[in-house]
């Protein structure tokens, strides 16, 4: 009696282990059920099956491996999981560092285009003569203005821009010094006055 229920005792198990036990046992009768018949299955069926020493392992042996493996995996997470946890997290630093990057050179362009045009010059006038932004820029990341302008000028020199310089318009108002020519050809077809 004593035996008994020590194996009683043992064989208690917590409804989280019962609830493993129950999705293994489910998952392994639904994985078996997808397997072609092996010929001579019903007949082993019909035999009386005799106790050998290559018994599979009980549902409570079944159990209490189920609860050691689930226990270990809490005490030592996947190795795995945890790379690939490290993997994710550099891919979005990676990610948002070049969204940083782009945001700041596209600024950074922005404001050299702007000091470009104020000297008269169109930016794509400064970037086709082959300047880099780099060269551009001071030691704390802002464009330098004498560097800016010096490239501006070299790119004219080598590209032969000529910078648009428009004829100032000859204002005629009030008095004249000389009144205008008459065309002779008007003066030929005109009426004569006598």
């Amino acid at each position: 009696m004593n035996d008994e229920t020590t194996t009683t005792e043992e064989t208690e198990l917590s409804p989280e282990a019962l609830d493993i036990a129950v999705k293994a046992t489910a998952g392994a009768e639904f994985t078996d059920s997808f397997r072609p018949p092996t010929p001579g299955a019903a007949v082993a069926d019909e035999q009386p099956v005799e106790p050998s020493d290559t018994e599979e392992p009980s549902e409570v042996d079944t159990l209490k491996w189920l609860l050691a493996e689930r226990d270990y995996r809490l005490d030592n997470p996947d190795e795995n999981t945890e790379a690939a946890r490290h993997r994710h997290a550099r891919r979005e630093a990676e990610a948002q560092t070049q969204a940083v990057t782009a945001r700041l050179e596209a600024m950074q362009r922005a404001a050299i285009d702007a000091q470009v045009t104020a000297m008269g010059l169109k930016p794509a006038v400064l970037w086709a003569a082959g300047a880099n932004l780099a060269d551009l820029l001071g030691e704390d990341g802002t464009p330098d203005t004498a560097k800016v302008e010096a490239a501006a000028e070299a790119a004219k020199e080598t590209l032969g821009v000529v910078a648009y310089k428009p004829v100032p318009a000859r204002l005629q108002s009030g008095a004249m010094a000389t009144p205008p020519k008459r065309d002779a050809w008007v003066d030929a077809f005109a009426p004569k006055s006598d």
